[in-house]
């Protein structure tokens, strides 16, 4: 099975955010992070796709059209991230539609089909937790905010964000949603640490990999 897992750098070079502002129109893509192993129990092969130019429009298309490049020329199955539901999912497809409104392409259905078999291992991982002896507050680990103008922090850093806005991408004919309250339920999303506990395999082999710089 294909594993993809995608995770994005984001910065805001016009307005600071809001505090726990997850608002796209405060941020703009700076690159992509990519890791895909065929098998999960294979060194993933890695690469990071920067932007080329400033905040214009065209270098947002060149990135976005550098990623489906580097995606089509795998035979991906899944897609893993990290607090994608929040995050990394609901600002490329956001940043997809502003694109295709602007001109003759059609990101947002190829985003959408990237996420069809999406799992976000952050929602997994609060399910699993919730599931053995303890309950945790699950927005300690999938909060992601913003510290400063072109940086972003995950639950290992000082600050956490508690309220989710609620986006969607298709997943199997499903819905993937993220809660409007202060948690985030893995049983509400389409896939739960049940369905992917062959995961830790493949990301502990993260640890050891080679990354190319594009």
């Amino acid at each position: 099975m294909g594993t993809l897992v995608i995770d994005i750098e984001t910065a805001s070079p016009f307005e600071e955010p809001p505090e726990n502002s997850n608002d796209t129109q405060y941020f703009e893509l700076f690159a992509v992070s990519l890791a895909y192993a065929d098998e999960v129990n294979n060194m993933p092969e890695t690469e990071v796709l920067f932007r080329r130019g400033n905040w214009d429009e065209q270098y947002t298309i060149d990135l976005y059209e550098r990623l489906f490049d580097w995606c089509d020329q795998r035979n991906v199955d899944r897609l893993l991230t990290y607090n994608g539901t929040w995050f990394d999912g609901k600002h490329l497809l956001n940043w997809a539609r502003d694109t295709d409104e602007s001109g003759s392409r059609n990101f947002s259905a190829r985003i959408e089909t990237l996420f069809e078999n999406h799992v976000d291992v952050a929602l997994a991982a609060a399910d699993e937790y919730e599931s053995g002896s303890g309950t945790i507050s699950t927005s300690s680990l999938t909060g992601k905010s913003t510290t400063s103008p072109g940086s972003k922090t995950t639950a290992s850093g000082t600050t956490t964000t508690t309220s989710p806005t609620p986006i969607s991408l298709r997943s199997k004919g499903k819905l993937c949603k993220a809660s409007t309250s202060g948690r985030l339920s893995a049983r509400n999303t389409c896939k739960t640490s049940k369905q992917v506990s062959n995961i830790p395999a493949f990301t502990a082999n993260l640890h050891n990999y080679s990354t190319t710089t594009v």
